[in-house]
């Protein structure tokens, strides 16, 4: 490094002579010393390690360059030039040097290590002086120190001291001649004011204190030269070198978690010792149901289409086994370590799990979590991908039901030899795993925010100088354009988003139903997006998560950043979702963007045509299939038709589409799903079994396909059947059924089927009459495939915008899934920690705080935690925690330990952050929590009415500012009303219960689905949204299932009722979806969700004269058989702020206007009295 470059000021040049200099070599820009020997008197060169003896070519300059000894100052000399002279017998070498003078003698420091957090490693990329850390630490080591020798460990440096520093070392200055050796306590005071100069460098250091010990961090990063005098800087001799800020960080939250977690009273200890409790169960039932010998014998095929195997074993299993466990059979001697292994602990067992998870993932690759960068599939169902994992010759066995000693499983292939059966704990596993690892993340500082632990832990104390980031303004016109077009944020909404933006680590912001938590979190998202720097990749740079599917789907369907659809990773398990907007919305944009190319390029459509019937074709001749060329030739039928001289051609596809459909009747999926709709019982064939009968006869007769006379003469028998006559057929029907049903499920071929020559050759036909008519086909190649891919591969527009998409979305479980792994490892391969710079989690106090920590390790720069702990809890399981209290009490343990204990469990952890945040602020002063205060989504009187029952006796009560005006609807007997009370008296029948135990009142549904018909279909409700909940799982089905009389709702495939297609989503006037229109389901799916009308069944009903309903002093258990889940204030307080306009309750009047609902429910008895005597609330009977 030249002087020129470090901007120094020269105070001589001269030219000197070594007075030998044999043997030596000196170049342009080598730095050395002087030294005025005290034996001679004589001026000295140290060069390259090396002491020369010198002469000045002019002595004049002697005693000035000699001055600077007297006063002790230190010096640096750099050759200019170099001259060679041949006087004979010997060379002559002169040397021109600059020589630099400092105020002060030269100062000692010893090891200085710097540790740079992420905005002095984001200065450094910025001023292009490397892409990761390693090459920002070489480059610094590099332009901020002086070699004067080849010794490392000989390194000096030129720097500005800071004000306090400087004091000291004028006084001992003052006082002592030689201060080149200075104590530990100034070398520690010098260092932490300092400012490093360097090749057009400047690092100002700054010492910061991290609790546990103190560290020298970058305080700024500028990147020009400095101007000061050189007579205010100091030369230093020091041993430089950096680190990552992000290191001192983990081993401050290590050492201090460490503590926490050994004194068993943290946060985080709480749930180890319940997760364990829980594992230990989960292994314990695993043990009692052990391996089960079972031979081929022991299977036989069942169901309706032969798509069942009862599996007979020598035990009753009901007891251990529900539906929502899998078994896995394996062969005898294929090892199952928590089988092999009785005396094997759950902590064993999972620190097992841990390790081979982390090495999966590639957690212990040693990239470090600042290079952890976005990099560039459709997301499995729910712990599906790994069940790709197990060896072939394993194989999972889903449970439909179990009886006393047979158990019945989906079909798969019966074994041919001895295997064994145990239960599959693999779907435990994942979520077992995940939670594991993210709490691993968190004790050992590997986390994307290395001091996460100390931010949880109520003993965690933060470091200072963490990197502060510059204030993001919270909006901007555009961002209040587009978020707020209608009513203009409230100052509280936007101290939210300031408070969100502009947080140092993490932000809670609780919002109580309708103050408009959605748009606040719309509105960050985009000022994130104008902050965001577009020269980098923002690939999937915020994460929104969510505990639940709807919450993730609602918040993302809201979400248009860069007029791009947000993309969500992960689906359901189970049962497909009734519909997922999402999906819808990524649909719309997608033919949107097709539908804009073709109305300036319509001529593409043809070229389309082609290229889409090219690539099926290729398809077919790799894979053939009946299937496969079925599908080829109806598409190339349509696609021909109406292109002149094309009647032969289109004659031959009509021919061979006959043939083929004749051939493959097995691929008639409609058929199949029509006769799974079959009614064979008696109750259920009273309800729709005769037009169940007749849609099948209906479909038979349009496919023009002849089935067996008597199975005719049976279905429409049928389809005749009155009320009053008898039900004797069902044997024959049942008969039916299943006869039909082996003929037209699809059975795999087990033959290699050929490419049809006949086929292939007329879609060549096609094409070549296609190619003729298409004249654009080779000019616009490009477009055309891009077109293609749009219209008709869903899938891989999903992935090519994941790839230039700022949000990704997933629950908090699978933000740990393989697909978006892959997405987001830096390598691609899905290894490594997983990094945001934002995440938000959405509905978070519904999210068991394990599972919520899963997403908040992997954000670097905020965590955003948005919710209501006044709504929907975590789910415990109760009977576990009584256990745990139970031996608790056994072990004689402190009750003060017992109540916190308690206290961590049942308190959400959104609601325990809350407070915890609050505590943070006093430790630094930085705002992290805010409470919304001003509802927006419903009618002034409904709100008023939660805010009265459910958050003014917490002094969380908030303001309904909008007219009732603005909420007016004219449904047809309920006009401008927002309160109705639909009654359903107990004559009109009582609760019942089926076989799972879940309460359902038919008479209830019956009445909603009547009512729901009337005002949908209505003029004045075409336009309204509509939600049905319940408390219970078995009234959404009877709702359902009464609104198929109506056509509002249908059965799928497998027999479940989903929603018709023409009720999913309302559409604006241009056809886009721009909200669901109709969904029914458990008051746990719609937290989060709005409606403008929404029904509350409340099934519960005593009959008139029960002497219970009139007595007050019941006891609590008691008053929980009358009332059950209505007692409950977290589910009534979701269920009633869901609405926008009207709230209509459904239920048993009389029960609520008992004493004992005043005791028991009384924000149902007050509802009640709401719509009795409120000018805008009614009775319906």
């Amino acid at each position: 490094m030249r002087f020129k470059q470090l901007n120094i000021e020269i105070s001589h040049t001269f030219w000197i002579e070594p007075l030998e200099s044999k043997g030596l070599s000196f170049a342009q820009g080598d730095l050395g010393q002087l030294r005025l020997s005290s034996r001679t008197g004589k001026l000295q060169l140290i060069i390259k390690g090396k002491l020369f003896a010198i002469t000045l070519r002019e002595p004049v300059l002697f005693n000035e360059i000699a001055l600077g000894f007297d006063r002790a100052n230190a010096n640096l000399v750099e050759i200019s030039r170099v001259h060679h002279q041949k006087d004979w017998p010997q060379e002559r070498m002169q040397i021109e040097l600059a020589l630099a003078s400092f105020n002060g003698p030269e100062i000692e420091l010893g090891p200085v290590d710097i540790a740079l957090d992420p905005r002095a490693l984001e200065q450094a990329q910025a001023a292009e002086l490397g892409k990761n850390f390693d090459d920002i630490k070489l480059a610094l080591e590099q332009r901020c120190t002086l070699s004067l020798t080849d010794e490392p460990e000989e390194q000096y440096a030129i720097a500005v001291l800071g004000e306090g520093a400087l004091d000291q070392l004028k006084q001992i200055e003052r006082n002592e001649s030689d201060i080149t050796s200075i104590d530990e306590a100034l070398q520690q005071e010098i260092k932490s004011g300092l400012i490093l100069l360097g090749d057009n460098l400047q690092l100002a250091v700054q010492q910061y204190s991290a609790v546990e010990f103190d560290y020298l961090g970058v305080r700024k990063l500028v990147t020009r030269s400095h101007r000061a005098p050189t007579r205010t800087l100091r030369l230093v001799r020091l041993q430089l070198s950096f680190s990552e800020q992000q290191q001192q960080m983990a081993l401050l939250a290590t050492q201090q978690l460490s503590k926490i977690i050994a004194d068993q009273k943290g946060y985080l200890s709480t749930w180890d010792r319940y997760g364990e409790s829980e594992g230990e169960q989960l292994l314990k039932r695993a043990r009692d149901i052990g391996r089960i010998e079972v031979t081929p014998e022991s299977f036989e095929i069942s169901g309706e289409a032969g798509n069942q195997l009862s599996v007979y074993v020598d035990r009753d299993l009901r007891n251990l086994l529900t539906t929502q466990d899998s078994l896995l059979m394996v062969s005898p001697e294929t090892p199952v370590i928590h089988l092999d292994d009785p005396e094997m602990g759950w902590q064993a067992f999972s620190m097992q799990m841990l390790e081979d998870y982390k090495a999966k993932k590639g957690f212990d690759s040693g990239l470090s979590s600042w290079e952890q960068q976005p990099n560039a599939e459709h997301e499995d169902a729910e712990q599906g991908s790994s069940k790709q994992a197990v060896s072939e010759q394993n194989q999972f066995l889903e449970i439909i039901s179990i009886e006393q000693n047979r158990i019945v499983i989906k079909g798969v292939e019966k074994p041919s030899d001895k295997m064994t059966l145990v239960q599959s704990i693999l779907g435990d596993q994942v979520q077992v795993e995940r939670r594991m690892a993210a709490r691993n993340a968190i004790v050992e500082g590997k986390s994307a925010m290395p001091h996460l632990g100390l931010l949880i832990e109520e003993g965690g104390l933060l470091p200072s100088g963490r990197a502060q980031r510059p204030d993001i303004k919270p909006l901007t016109s555009f961002v209040k354009t587009k978020i707020f077009p209608k009513n203009p944020p409230t100052e509280i909404q936007k101290k939210a988003i300031k408070i969100a933006l502009n947080t140092p680590d993490i932000t809670i912001i609780q919002g109580p139903p309708g103050t408009g938590k959605t748009t606040v979190i719309t509105a960050i998202i985009e000022r994130l997006n104008q902050e965001l720097d577009k020269s980098k990749s923002v690939q999937g740079d915020i994460l929104v998560s969510g505990y639940q599917h709807d919450a993730v789907e609602n918040l993302l369907s809201r979400l248009s950043v860069n007029d791009l659809p947000a993309i969500k990773f992960g689906q359901r398990s189970g049962e497909q979702e009734q519909s997922n907007s999402t999906d819808i919305k990524l649909d719309e944009w997608r033919l949107k963007t097709v539908e804009k190319i073709y109305q300036h390029a319509p001529e593409l459509k043809e070229s389309i045509a082609y290229l889409q019937l090219e690539h099926d074709a290729i398809a077919y001749a790799a894979r053939p299939s009946d299937s496969a060329a079925l599908r080829l030739v109806n598409k190339a039928k349509a696609l021909v038709t109406g292109i002149p001289g094309a009647d032969k051609l289109i004659n031959l596809l009509k021919a061979l589409s006959r043939d083929l459909a004749s051939q493959h009747l097995s691929e008639q999926q409609e058929g199949v799903r029509l006769l799974r709709a079959l009614r064979l019982s008696k109750p259920a064939f009273m309800d729709d079994g005769a037009t169940r009968a007749a849609a099948l006869v209906a479909w038979l007769n349009k496919q023009g396909i002849t089935i067996d006379a008597a199975y005719l003469k049976t279905l429409q028998q049928a389809m005749i059947w009155r009320p009053e006559n008898d039900l004797d057929f069902l044997p024959q029907l049942k008969e039916v059924k299943q006869q039909l049903l082996k003929q037209f499920t699809p059975r795999p071929q087990l033959k290699r089927v050929l490419a049809r020559e006949d086929v292939q050759l007329a879609i060549q036909d096609a094409l070549d009459l296609l190619q003729d008519n298409s004249r654009q086909q080779s000019k616009n190649r490009a477009l055309i495939e891009y077109l293609s891919d749009l219209e008709g591969n869903p899938y891989l527009v999903q992935e090519a915008l994941a790839e230039y998409n700022l949000v990704y979305g997933a629950t908090t479980g699978q933000s740990e899934g393989e697909v978006i792994r892959r997405f987001k490892s830096k390598s691609g391969d899905g290894k490594g920690y997983l990094q945001y710079g934002t995440v938000i989690v959405d509905e978070a106090a519904r999210a068991s705080p394990r599972d919520l920590m899963i997403p908040m390790v992997q954000a670097k720069d905020r965590i955003i935690l948005v919710g209501d702990h006044r709504q929907l809890p975590h789910m415990i399981d109760e009977s576990l925690l009584e256990q745990m209290e139970k031996e608790s009490e056994d072990a004689n343990d402190h009750q003060d330990g017992r109540d916190q204990f308690n206290q961590h469990i049942k308190q959400s952890m959104f609601e325990y952050l809350f407070n915890r945040a609050k505590q943070l602020e006093q430790q630094d002063g930085k705002p992290r929590t805010i409470t919304l205060d001003a509802q927006y989504r419903s009618h002034p009187l409904l709100g008023e009415f939660a805010s009265e029952q459910f958050y003014e006796p917490y002094g969380e009560g908030y303001q309904s500012p909008l007219p009732a005006s603005h909420f007016s609807q004219q449904l047809e007997g309920i006009e401008d009303k927002a309160a109705v009370w639909l009654d359903a008296p107990a004559r009109l029948g009582a609760e019942e219960r089926n076989a799972s135990k879940s309460r359902f009142r038919k008479a209830e549904a019956e009445l909603i689905a009547k009512q729901l018909k009337q005002w949908i279909d209505s003029e004045q409700g075409k336009g309204l949204s509509f939600g049905v909940i319940s408390f219970y799982k078995a009234q959404v089905n009877e709702v359902m299932k009464a609104l198929a009389k109506y056509q509002i709702t249908e059965q799928d495939e497998e027999g479940n009722y989903v929603i018709a297609k023409d009720y999913q989503m309302l559409f604006d006037n241009d056809g886009k979806p721009i909200e669901e229109r109709l969904r029914i389901g458990t008051v746990d799916s719609f937290q989060g969700m709005e409606f403008d009308v929404v029904f509350l069944s409340m099934v519960r009903s005593q009959p008139d004269n029960s002497k219970l309903l009139q007595e007050r002093d019941v006891s609590a258990k008691q008053q929980q058989r009358v009332f059950g889940h209505l007692m409950s204030k977290s589910r009534l307080c979701v269920s009633v702020t869901r609405q926008k306009k009207v709230l209509v309750l459904v239920g048993d009047s009389q029960l609520v206007q008992s004493p004992l609902a005043e005791q028991a429910v009384p924000e149902l008895q007050a509802f009640y009295k709401l719509c009795k005597n409120h000018s805008q609330g009614v009775l319906l009977t």
